[in-house]
């Protein structure tokens, strides 16, 4: 089954890093599936009653479709294997993404720079809070400048269900593209008995999807601040990716993930990796 990524398009064709980052990361590119997506800004000098795009915005997001589309095609992935679509803007730009995305059904959705900032915009308010949280059903892939040389996944578990989905997300993703290790990572709270159970959950999980097991590893983490913790295992491993769920487990250490302190920390000062979320 092909894994199918929906990848949002900014009018900015020097601002592509989700493209570098699919283009470098997945050295076979067999079994995996992009569209392209522009959300076009709305014509607002048309009648209400018609919702037509801005045609010089429209233009640019189409040359940046194209080229997005064509340096992915470059870098290796089959053109019957890259779509384009575009949608005139009718609500947040963020909200049409996620619609797009339900609608869809696709594996991930995959943001560069434009698409973060729009995303942290957006989650301004406690509405749109509780719109995320009731409507996404799928992982986030947030892009920033990628490192050819990184590789690898270090994937965060707290033993929470979101950790696990994570988990899961990184082993169906992987499944058949072996060129980049799984780390499971905890950061350790004295709890060692229930980390041991915890690691051997996700490498089952993994194992199950065809992950080898000599490319599944672990790691413990110690440190008062968690966000420090993971960027300074994220510099000193070179990974590509660190995956983690979305919410943490109660008041652990992963808490308010995608919302809180953490993640944005890890999102705005990490090393160029490439960070997964997931629900």
């Amino acid at each position: 089954m092909n894994r199918h990524f929906l990848v949002t398009v900014s009018d900015d064709p020097q601002a592509m890093h989700a493209i570098r980052f699919l283009g470098h990361f997945f050295h076979r590119k067999d079994g995996l599936e992009c569209t392209l997506f522009y959300v076009a800004p709305r014509d607002h000098d048309s009648p209400t009653a018609m919702i037509k795009p801005d045609a010089r915005e429209l233009a640019k997001g189409t040359a940046a479709l194209e080229a997005a589309r064509d340096k992915l095609h470059h870098m290796g992935w089959p053109a019957e294997h890259l779509h384009i679509k575009t949608m005139t803007q009718r609500q947040s730009r963020a909200m049409e993404i996620v619609d797009e995305a339900s609608r869809g059904r696709y594996d991930a959705v995959v943001l560069g720079r434009r698409g973060i900032t729009s995303f942290e915009a957006f989650m301004g308010s406690s509405i749109s809070h509780e719109i995320l949280e009731e409507r996404i059903s799928f992982p986030l892939w947030l892009c920033r400048m990628p490192e050819a040389s990184r590789t690898g996944v270090l994937c965060c578990v707290d033993g929470s269900e979101q950790s696990l989905r994570i988990v899961d997300h990184a082993g169906f993703v992987l499944a058949g593209h072996h060129e980049h290790p799984i780390t499971l990572c905890c950061v350790e709270n004295g709890q060692r008995p229930e980390v041991e159970t915890l690691f051997a959950r996700c490498r089952e999980i993994l194992e199950q999807h065809g992950v080898p097991a000599h490319m599944i590893h672990d790691k413990r983490l110690q440190g008062d601040s968690p966000a420090r913790a993971l960027r300074a295992e994220l510099q000193a491993g070179g990974y590509a990716v660190i995956a983690m769920g979305r919410t943490g487990a109660g008041g652990g250490a992963l808490r308010k993930l995608f919302f809180g302190s953490v993640s944005s920390d890890l999102i705005q000062t990490a090393p160029p990796a490439t960070v997964w979320i997931s629900r």
